[in-house]
């Protein structure tokens, strides 16, 4: 497991460093209906974002515990993600942004 520690300060920081780059929130958000979801069908639901970006935010993530890649021995391949129990608990921060953003985002 890739360790923030070595990149970054205090605990804030280190927050920042996991979550604090573009698409990584909409990426855990999209993944907390609990269901797992494939590349494209990630794809599709983070608008704007190009396959290479959302393939390194996913290495990134999985590589802090956030996510978790399931790979399953089929033709074609198929490959899964979902939150691990430390993604899911990023889920009460992420709410509260979104009503802060619902509340002060738009004045």
């Amino acid at each position: 497991m890739h360790s923030i520690q070595e990149n970054c300060g205090d605990s804030f920081a280190q927050a920042s460093c996991l979550v604090g780059d573009k698409w990584s929130l909409q990426i855990i958000h999209t993944l907390s209906g609990g269901s797992a979801s494939r590349f494209n069908g990630l794809q599709d639901k983070v608008s704007g974002i190009c396959p290479r970006t959302l393939s390194a935010r996913l290495d990134k993530l999985q590589d802090c515990g956030i996510i978790d890649k399931q790979v399953f021995a089929e033709v074609p391949t198929r490959v899964e993600y979902s939150l691990t129990p430390k993604g899911e608990a990023l889920l009460p921060v992420i709410e509260a942004l979104e009503r802060w953003s619902a509340e002060y985002a738009a004045a």
